[in-house]
């Protein structure tokens, strides 16, 4: 009896995070949140306005894709191995053997938008290996390897439909 109200109590958790899922994802691809709304929400703007890209994650579980979600500010975003520094440098931290110690740069310029990777590290754009001499621009909806662990969608709010 308390085998099946746990299972029930388990069924019940899985249902309701599902439901949370499905609706975090309906709200970021009709773009319902500004990038700065969303990123008010926990705690401060990090310097992002209404127009700037994002990266989210794709995960083979349903319930992990899109839990991380990284703005992209004007400027320079470095991708690098999360190592317990505490520079204030601005960075996207990733834990993985596979992510270097500075593995990428993202390059929000107003419009157009670039990814390059630093010394030969792993980076691939929609199955396509980017070498680190290329500045390679990235579109709405490209889809982004960094390593052999992170798999992400590259998103520009306002340009809903060109999803690859």
């Amino acid at each position: 009896l308390m085998l099946a109200d746990a299972q029930t109590s388990f069924e019940d958790k899985l249902k309701k995070t599902q439901e949370q899922a499905k609706k975090l994802q309906d709200a970021m691809s009709d773009m319902g949140l500004s990038v700065k709304e969303f990123a008010s929400a926990f705690g401060g703007d990090g310097g992002l306005d209404d127009n700037d890209p994002f990266l989210v994650n794709i995960a083979d579980d349903p319930l992990d894709s899109g839990a991380l979600i990284y703005g992209i500010p004007n400027g320079i975003t470095k991708i690098k191995r999360l190592n317990g520094d505490k520079s204030t440098e601005r960075a996207i931290k990733l834990d993985g053997q596979s992510i270097a110690v500075t593995h990428a740069i993202l390059y929000n310029e107003d419009t157009r938008h670039y990814i390059q990777p630093v010394d030969n590290a792993v980076v691939f754009v929609n199955g396509q290996a980017v070498k680190n001499t290329d500045k390679f621009e990235l579109k709405h909806g490209d889809r982004l390897v960094l390593g052999n662990e992170f798999a992400f969608k590259f998103l520009i709010p306002g340009q809903k439909g060109a999803d690859k």
